[in-house]
């Protein structure tokens, strides 16, 4: 079976953007028509001169108010971001 998307008419956030499956999902997206910002704890030597990641911190600290706000202009959110490592 094939599954075929069309590309939304918005943004797509992408959380947990500087991990390994992260990075691969937010490379393909734009390949493919769809608009990406990726979200990640910090900058590293993966995410620094990407002008499509955005630094958010923890996002278990951040406020209603704050990922409203953040998500305005989103249309899809691919949420992958997860603690794993203690």
């Amino acid at each position: 079976m094939e599954v075929v998307l069309t590309p939304p008419a918005g943004l797509v956030v992408v959380t947990g953007a500087g991990g390994f499956i992260g990075r691969a999902v937010c490379a393909q997206l734009p390949l493919r028509g769809w608009p990406v910002q990726g979200w990640v704890r910090g900058l590293d030597r993966h995410t620094a001169a990407r002008a499509d990641f955005l630094p958010v911190g923890d996002l278990t600290s951040m406020s209603g108010r704050a990922l409203d706000d953040a998500l305005r202009n989103a249309a899809a959110v691919v949420h992958l971001a997860a603690r794993v490592h203690a």
